[in-house]
């Protein structure tokens, strides 16, 4: 939900109540019912209505933190936005002393090894909370620019850019797929033709693809969760 119904979330005293005390009762009995299931206390929540809300605020809805009366808004962590482009690029990161095809949230231990999570902040679990800076940085900035992480990706022979070449799919239904695969969405018709103008545009077709879905990897949609 981006904010705890106790914030922070091991501050529990009587000087720091939570928002909603009822929902935090109910919820804790229904972990309890449920045998400490996890997966099933985060699909309870995820369903809910509260959960669904648009982050877009309304005129009443702007100034509030507590209430959730909207999502809010909240920038993916380290470890979920690498593993999110590794999946839109179809190219697995590699870790070291690792399989390929590890993921980042599945890494066991903070101390490996790995340029783009040590400057996107991830949690170094020195204490319980393990509080991350959320204010983007300029390092973070050029990286997504210019960086390794994602161009890499994008020319990877093996990486969705290249199959999809190798399928003889039309401009029109590879700029489809990665909004999909980007922002769980079909482009708007703009959005359909400014693509397909900028790869009509490029230097070759291939540089035009990678240009439209490093800018989809570096928007605010994706970049969010909202």
């Amino acid at each position: 939900m981006g904010r705890g119904l106790v914030d922070p979330t091991d501050d529990f005293r009587a000087t720091n109540p939570p928002t909603h005390p009822e929902l935090l009762d109910r919820l804790a009995q229904d972990f309890v019912e449920g045998g400490y299931d996890l997966r099933g206390l985060i699909r309870r929540i995820t369903a809910s209505r509260a959960y669904q809300l648009s982050a877009r605020p309304n005129a009443t809805s702007a100034a509030e933190t507590r209430a959730y009366s909207r999502y809010y808004l909240r920038r993916l962590g380290a470890e979920e936005l690498l593993d999110a482009i590794s999946q839109v690029t179809e190219v697995p990161e590699q870790f070291p002393f690792f399989y390929p095809g590890k993921r980042a949230i599945q890494l066991p231990d903070p101390i490996v090894d790995s340029y783009f999570l040590t400057i996107f902040d991830r949690a170094s679990r020195e204490n319980a909370t393990c509080s991350r800076k959320q204010s983007p940085s300029m390092t973070q900035s050029l990286h997504l620019v210019s960086g390794d992480t994602i161009n890499a990706k994008l020319r990877h022979p093996q990486g969705a850019v290249a199959r999809l070449l190798a399928e003889n799919r039309t401009d029109s239904e590879i700029v489809r797929h990665f909004y999909l695969a980007a922002l769980s969405r079909p482009p708007a018709a703009n959005e359909l033709a400014a693509a397909e103008e900028g790869i009509r545009r490029a230097a070759n077709r291939r540089a035009g693809i990678e240009d439209v879905v490093w800018a989809l990897v570096n928007s605010k949609e994706f970049l969010y969760n909202h």
